[in-house]
């Protein structure tokens, strides 16, 4: 996808690009790579590299496929930085229960009318036990 935000969605390059403590990357030969934590409460972070594109009064989906050990809900934020800090979240946070099987999400976010040029955007995730085929998209 040639307009996606995030790097290395697909965890091919390991775990470049993404913050995180104790995850661990998997080669599957069905699904491929993707990214492992034991503990469903962990956090992983991307610091997005083009965080210029993200502008305000526009919409954003992040797609993803995930699943989780126990049913969880996952709530993914964007942390924007333009003057002031803005903690978005997601705009259907209720639809979205992982269990074990994997399954592909969808997360529409709405950056409102924020102060001045942005200048930091954090994609952050958590609830989830394997994640890949992470993007982020401008609607």
């Amino acid at each position: 996808m040639s307009n996606n935000l995030v790097l290395n969605g697909c965890f091919s390059k390991g775990l470049s690009f993404w913050l995180g403590s104790d995850f661990s990357v998997i080669i599957d030969p069905v699904e491929g790579c993707y990214a492992h934590h034991e503990n469903i409460d962990a956090t992983l972070t991307q610091i997005l590299e083009r965080s210029n594109t993200i502008k305000k009064n526009e919409h954003y989906q992040l797609i993803i496929k995930a699943r989780a050990v126990k049913v969880e809900e996952m709530k993914p934020i964007l942390l924007v930085t333009a003057g002031t800090q803005y903690n978005i979240p997601c705009d259907n946070p209720n639809s979205h229960q992982l269990n074990s099987n994997w399954e592909e999400f969808k997360f529409n976010f709405s950056i409102g009318d924020i102060e001045s040029e942005v200048t930091d955007v954090r994609l952050i995730m958590n609830n989830f036990s394997d994640i890949t085929n992470i993007s982020l998209v401008n609607l």
